[in-house]
This record gives C-alpha cells, structure tokens and sequence, in this order.
C-alpha cells in the first residue's frame, strides 16, 4: 500500500493500514476461478484460521502468528486484491468471501475444526462464516469487527465521518478495497442464520481513539459495540484501553493470548444451549 495511504487511512477505526511482520506465502491455491496467497502451517487441530480487514492481507497477522505455539495449525491469507493474490471480477460480499474460506479450508485441512480470527472488516466475514458453516467452527475471535449494520449507521449518526470515509472511497481505496466496501452488508442467507452461539467466543475491542473518532462517532461506535455483545450473549468482552484499531499490531500477545485460552477450550464438550 502506498505511503499517501498509510499515512490518510489511520484517520479511520475501520480504515487504519499498518505495518507489519512479513508472513510468507507458502502456496498459491487455486479458488473460485483464480489464484490467492496462502501462509498454511501444518499442526495440531483446530487450525486457527486469519481474516484480515479491508486493505490487508495475511501479513498483518505476523506478529500474532509469531506468538502462537510452533506445532499449532494455522492459515492465513490474502483475499483477491491484496498482497500477492491478484484481483478478480465477480461479487464481493460477505458469503461469497465466506464461501470462498470454506472452499480454501475444504483443500487445505478437510473436516478439520477451526478457530477463526477476524479483524475490521474481516471480522464481519468471520462472522458471517460462522453463521453459515457452524459445524466447522471450534472458536470465534473478533477484534474491533465490523458490524453488520456499520455503514448505514455511521451515515445516519456520524456524516461527518461518513463523508470522510466517502471521499476516501473515491480517492485512494483500490478497486479491491472499493468493491468490497461497497458490498459489506450481511447477505440475506447469512442474516437468517441463527447466531453461532455454541462455541467459545471472545469480542476485542480498542479503547484508544483519535481526535477525528469522538463526538458522533464514538457514539455510534459505542452503540454497534453494544449490539454485538446483544449477538453474541456467550462472547468473552475484553476492551484494550491503551490501544488503537490494529489491535494485532499493537498488542499482539494479547490476541496470542486469547487465541490460545480458545485452543485450550476447543477441546471441551459443548454446553447445551
């Protein structure tokens, strides 16, 4: 991403671009009609499986990866458009990049159960994907995630940052990051799924906030935070006081933490619901 980018886009809790640890491509995996990058790590199950927000790709996780024992599975990777996978034409939205994860996982670790790290962005895939394919899912782990109601109401109750992001839109998002910004709202087949409240789950949120983040939106942001624990009754709630939106860079032993608190439940019978 260039450096006009990286340096507009933290401006925006949704929209920050950082750096990051480097995380190989250790495959190129054929998928939906093209190519994507793929970090795979062989291990022990479940895999735990990374979905990065909009503008990233598998390397904002490097530091998270780093963390986690050396003999655990894990993928991470980047969706059409970003870091080494090429862009493609087609439908962007929330269940088709679900179901493009669940076509990756069927090659890459068959029935195997995962758990699933999403941030941004890319928690409302993880989230969207739990809905859809629950009997894949071990645990659930969603930093700052993206909420399925985000765009309609920032641009109800915050307009000025919602004409910031707007005018962001039309001058530095790529046609990738557009696309999939323009498509973010939950798709209706996922939408009327019942929520995925069987499985070990942990909401992270950051507490630091920039200027440009307070007033209306903070307000708005306070309240969509409140709806996903309203979602997800089951969801451990953690709130990082000191950190910003790339929580994963910031304090990635936290992430690391929590990721393996979800492994170390992963193996434990279900509680009925």
């Amino acid at each position: 991403m260039n450096r006009v980018l990286q340096c507009v886009l933290p401006l925006l809790v949704l929209l920050v671009l950082s750096g990051c640890a480097a995380v190989p491509t250790t495959a190129r995996q054929p998928l939906a009609g093209g190519e994507i990058a793929v970090f795979s790590r062989p291990g022990s199950a479940p895999i735990v499986v990374f979905e990065a927000g909009l503008g990233d790709g598998k390397a904002v996780w490097g530091a998270v990866i780093e963390r986690l024992p050396k003999g655990q599975a894990v993928l991470a990777y980047d969706r059409p458009g970003y870091g080494d996978s090429a862009a493609r034409n087609g439908e962007r939205s929330p269940c088709t990049i679900s179901a493009e994860l669940a076509e990756l996982l069927a090659q890459q670790a068959a029935d195997a159960p995962v758990i699933l790290v999403g941030h941004s962005l890319g928690g409302l895939y993880a989230y969207c994907f739990a809905r859809q394919y629950p009997q894949r899912l071990a645990g659930l782990l969603l930093l700052d995630p993206t909420h399925p109601e985000h765009w309609p109401r920032i641009q109800s109750g915050a307009p000025e940052m919602a004409a910031l992001v707007t005018g962001l839109r039309h001058t530095l998002f790529t046609p990738a990051m557009r696309q999939e910004f323009d498509e973010q709202a939950l798709c209706p087949q996922a939408a009327a799924r019942p929520e995925p409240r069987a499985v070990p789950t942990v909401l992270m949120f950051s507490g630091r906030r920039r200027p440009e983040e307070l007033g209306r939106f903070q307000t708005v942001l306070e309240s969509l935070r409140r709806d996903w624990q309203a979602r997800l009754p089951q969801a451990q709630v953690l709130t990082l006081p000191m950190t910003g939106h790339y929580i994963q860079t910031e304090a990635p032993e936290r992430v690391a933490a929590s990721i393996r608190t979800l492994l170390a439940g992963a193996g434990k019978p279900r509680q009925q619901q």
